[in-house]
């Protein structure tokens, strides 16, 4: 089952996920190429921009492009991977956490070198995750990767915010996972849906 088929699986089957969010999410279209692509680039560009203010356009090109290709090639919709950076760094490229992650989509150093030697990227030390392409690169990897280890997206993104040794030892216990973050995002998820097109 492809990511995207499990990430709509679990929004219409999640009970505390709002009806609205379900209709929004459908499976994957085939990559799109030329001028779509560009359009939906420069789209994100734009919400960026509100967000993002003090970044140079070009660089918001950049940031966006990320998004969008990397969040294809792991069949995941950008919108909620822009919708985890607004939680998880409101869009400050230099965010460090209290428990040391780093970057727009907050992965600690000791996360991202396994990232990193998984997706055969040389390590250069923790600045490495300041950098957009290689915070995009790993979160979005580390988020797909995810989805398929727990195969529901509350999992995943308790899993993601938690780490993924408690959320193992919490569905061990046969617990539920927290779903205050998963929440947080998916209301995000919601609003970011009704900005930017389908992917």
């Amino acid at each position: 089952m492809r990511c995207s088929q499990k990430v709509l699986l679990v929004l219409t089957s999640a009970a505390v996920i709002p009806a609205i969010m379900v209709t929004g999410m459908q499976p994957m279209k085939p990559v799109q190429t030329g001028s779509f692509q560009d359009g939906t680039v420069e789209n994100i560009a734009s919400y960026l921009k509100e967000r993002m203010p003090e970044v140079p356009e070009d660089e918001l090109l950049e940031i966006a492009n990320y998004v969008y290709t990397e969040s294809r090639e792991r069949d995941l919709d950008y919108r909620l991977v822009l919708a985890i950076m607004k939680v998880e760094s409101n869009f400050k490229r230099e965010a460090i956490s209290s428990k040391g992650a780093r970057g727009l989509l907050q992965i600690k150093p000791s996360l991202g070198r396994v990232i990193a030697e998984d997706l055969g990227v040389d390590w250069s030390g923790d600045r490495i995750l300041h950098e957009p392409e290689k915070n995009i690169k790993f979160g979005v990897y580390h988020l797909s990767q995810l989805i398929e280890d727990f195969d529901t997206l509350p999992w995943a993104l308790y899993a993601y915010n938690s780490g993924s040794t408690k959320a193992r030892e919490r569905a061990a216990q046969r617990k539920q996972p927290g779903l205050r973050f998963a929440r947080t995002v998916l209301n995000e998820y919601k609003r970011t849906m009704i900005v930017l097109p389908d992917p």
